[in-house]
């Protein structure tokens, strides 16, 4: 079996969604960044992650595996 040509289009038209969402909502982030991330109050920490899956879900792209 083959990948037809759409297929692939369709494949790099979502990893450009998911690219562009990815630029848009999640800052990339170094060691110190991660290590800083520790000591950030836990109500601050569940507020931005309930706010990331909720742009996924607008997005589009909740519950994806």
């Amino acid at each position: 079996m083959s990948v037809q040509d759409g297929d692939r289009t369709d494949e790099a038209t979502f990893r450009g969604r998911v690219r562009d969402f990815l630029e848009g909502h999640a800052a990339r982030r170094s060691r110190a960044d991660e290590a800083a991330q520790l000591d950030e109050p836990e109500e601050s920490l569940l507020r931005r992650s309930r706010e990331f899956q909720a742009a996924l879900f607008d997005a589009g792209l909740a519950g994806l595996t």
